[in-house]
């Protein structure tokens, strides 16, 4: 086999908060992560033991890598390049979540474990002078690698499932634990944020072969990130009403699912929450956590004709035109859309076609030459003079 060299010592590092520039370590267990949710849609979860060559640590993948692991591209002996990694605290225990990976070397070309790993976490107990001498003597000490499969429900019963209280936690009057949003994950149990309503859409009927109903989403932001969160049929009428832009509110106990990055307006964050029967909303009548206000990003119509399509975008402008209200065919749902078009003008002297779709365009004043503020408008596409973005 010819010599693959990991990056020695980079796990301590990384749970020290000091990560290598480059790190290559070997993964020497999978397993599978049983699933307490009863519903078809849940994760699958994984749990990695990764070796560095002279330690081996437990892990937990994020969702949008498990697919690696269904379709075997991630094996045991496995050589990985971690490209992003992040220590995270699990009822008072360090552990790595992996967000991101780039398999190097398949395992059944190595077949074998590289090096001489031992288990960082009983390193760390054995220098306890109280505790070592009974971890020495206990009989499923794994002292030498080959027994640590035969040891594997040992170490599962070490490293329980990840807590309400990760690392970045704050504490908040009215809710103990708060969770930044940019930590959200589907191994973050019990978790509950408290946010700002930066943009709100409005209620729209969908249908399929499925069925139809109505829909509605909402994106929540706070210091450390955004969040998209959607609310179907009868959660959808409930809480269209009790949401309302610029408002801060707790939320938990949603459903979280991998982006749609396609719809996801100002959110890059990798997952995205459905409300359901359990999840509860509660508005923050006082801004302990000193959420901050709306930010926008403005972009001039210059600036426009140079974004590709289908981008996101905050514009401010002079209404100078508003065209007729009508009435249009949806070819691909079947139903009527209500679609109105406006003209507008900012100050390079250019001028933009904004289309604007069911109750924007139906609720549209029609006098005067308003200012208008559009957040997270969608670049459709461009002309020599104008663009046309919904």
């Amino acid at each position: 086999m010819e010599a693959f060299h990991l990056t020695a010592g980079a796990i301590e590092s990384y749970l020290n908060g000091n990560p290598p520039n480059q790190t290559f370590v070997q993964v020497i267990n999978i397993k599978k992560i049983p699933n307490s949710s009863a519903t078809s849609t849940s994760l699958d979860k994984y749990r990695l033991q990764i070796s560095d060559s002279i330690h081996y640590q437990p892990c937990l993948l994020v969702s949008s890598l498990t697919e690696k692991v269904i379709n075997g591209e991630i094996d045991r002996y496995c050589i990985i390049k971690i490209e992003e990694m992040i220590p995270t605290n699990i009822q008072g225990r360090r552990i790595l979540l992996i967000k991101g990976l780039t398999v190097c070397r398949m395992g059944d070309s190595i077949s074998q474990v590289i090096g001489n790993p031992t288990s960082l976490e009983l390193k760390k107990v054995e220098s306890n002078p109280f505790v070592s001498k009974s971890i020495q003597s206990h009989p499923n000490h794994p002292s030498e690698l080959s027994t640590y499969s035969d040891s594997c429900n040992t170490m599962n019963k070490l490293l329980p499932e990840v807590s309400s209280v990760p690392n970045m936690s704050m504490e908040d009057p009215n809710h103990t634990r708060i969770s930044p949003i940019s930590i959200l994950n589907p191994y973050t149990n019990n978790w509950s944020v408290c946010a700002r309503v930066t943009t709100k859409l409005p209620m729209r009927k969908w249908s399929n072969s499925k069925g139809e109903g109505q829909v509605f989403s909402f994106e929540l932001a706070d210091s450390s990130s955004i969040i998209k969160v959607t609310a179907f049929n009868e959660f959808a009428t409930e809480y269209d009403g009790k949401i309302f832009l610029n408002k801060i509110y707790y939320l938990c106990k949603a459903d979280m699912r991998p982006a749609n990055k396609k719809f996801c307006g100002n959110s890059n964050h990798e997952f995205e929450l459905y409300i359901n029967s359990s999840t509860e909303v509660e508005e923050c009548l006082s801004n302990t956590m000193n959420i901050p206000p709306i930010s926008y990003n403005f972009r001039s119509i210059d600036e426009l004709r140079l974004l590709p399509k289908d981008s996101q975008v905050d514009f401010i402008g002079i209404c100078v035109e508003v065209c007729e209200l009508v009435e249009i065919l949806l070819k691909s749902k079947g139903t009527q859309m209500q679609k109105r078009e406006i003209i507008l003008a900012d100050k390079s002297r250019q001028k933009i076609n904004c289309t604007l779709w069911g109750v924007d365009a139906t609720n549209f004043s029609t006098s005067g030459t308003p200012i208008i503020l559009i957040r997270s408008a969608r670049v459709s596409f461009l002309f020599v003079h104008h663009c046309v973005f919904k």
